[in-house]
């Protein structure tokens, strides 16, 4: 709607320019039908990646190392969808995913306040 391409969403495509429908609103509707459809499966992948983060555990008995690179992943995910975490709170999230065998990592990185980059992070857990 800022852009003004909302039309796309309640106009029929035309299907020749004629007199009132001159070639370059034909190609500025198409321009802004693409966009409007790109906008939408960001949005998608964006809530799906969220998602996915925020539902990321590791259970006892799981090796850490995929885990923790899986979330790297995605939080690198939202990033090129800009909708970027912070890396202090992209670190938060992956020691709120971690189980209780690791409450005294976390605790100790908590009272260090330390400043890790995210593999950084990584490479201590491992």
């Amino acid at each position: 709607m800022q852009e003004k391409k909302e039309y796309v969403l309640d106009e029929e495509i035309p299907d020749a320019p004629s007199e009132e429908v001159t070639q370059a609103a034909l190609n500025r509707w198409q321009t802004a039908n693409r966009d409007n459809m790109f906008l939408e499966q960001a949005q998608t992948e964006r809530f799906e990646t969220h998602r996915q983060i925020l539902e990321s555990k590791l259970k006892k008995g799981e090796s850490i190392s995929p885990h923790v690179l899986k979330m790297i992943g995605l939080f690198e995910n939202m990033e090129r969808l800009d909708a970027g975490y912070s890396i202090e709170m992209a670190i938060d999230i992956i020691l709120h995913s971690l189980h209780k065998g690791y409450d005294q990592f976390k605790m100790n990185y908590n009272m260090l306040s330390m400043e890790k980059t995210l593999t950084e992070l990584y490479g201590m857990l491992k």
